[in-house]
């Protein structure tokens, strides 16, 4: 199991397809008393899925472009 925020859960239910449970209130260091969740897995039962939220293209177009700029510093190109 692996232990999630609040808002990774609300971020799940959004999105659909995963099984989360309750711990309740726990103290996370630095941020104080919070509500958490354990993400059980796919309520499908499968054993392997990846999640792509709605801003997930834009970001991967911008690594892209980040990595295109450090090649650029080195010389190389990629097109």
């Amino acid at each position: 199991m692996i232990h999630i925020s609040k808002a990774a859960n609300d971020l799940l239910n959004e999105v659909g397809g995963y099984k989360t449970e309750s711990r309740g209130e726990v103290i996370i260091k630095g941020k104080g008393v919070m509500e958490t969740y354990w993400l059980i897995g796919p309520s499908d039962g499968s054993t392997s899925s990846q999640i792509h939220p709605a801003g997930y293209q834009g970001l991967s177009n911008n690594l892209e472009s980040t990595d295109n700029l450090s090649n650029a510093s080195t010389g190389t190109v990629t097109v």
